[in-house]
């Protein structure tokens, strides 16, 4: 299957590559970003972009993105689908 992140700032302020753990390498794309200025003015401010994943840790690979999310912002991301 198809995996599919969904990262929530459950806080009032931004964060800014906050780390995630992804579960494979590659290329991760910004499906959804409820900070998108489509959905409000005033949003649009703090954007989250797509991300490569990062080789993190010594006990094997293990991958990683940084994902920038708004206040009370939700980011939803995967990867394209191998052809």
């Amino acid at each position: 299957g198809d995996d599919v992140l969904v990262v929530a700032n459950l806080t009032g302020e931004p964060a800014e590559c906050y780390p995630v753990p992804v579960p494979s390498p590659g290329l991760w794309r910004v499906r959804l970003d409820s900070e998108s200025a489509e959905y409000g003015s005033g949003l649009g401010t703090t954007r989250c972009r797509d991300a490569e994943a990062a080789i993190v840790g010594a006990d094997g690979p293990q991958y990683q993105i940084g994902v920038t999310l708004g206040p009370w912002g939700v980011v939803v991301l995967s990867q394209d689908r191998a052809r």
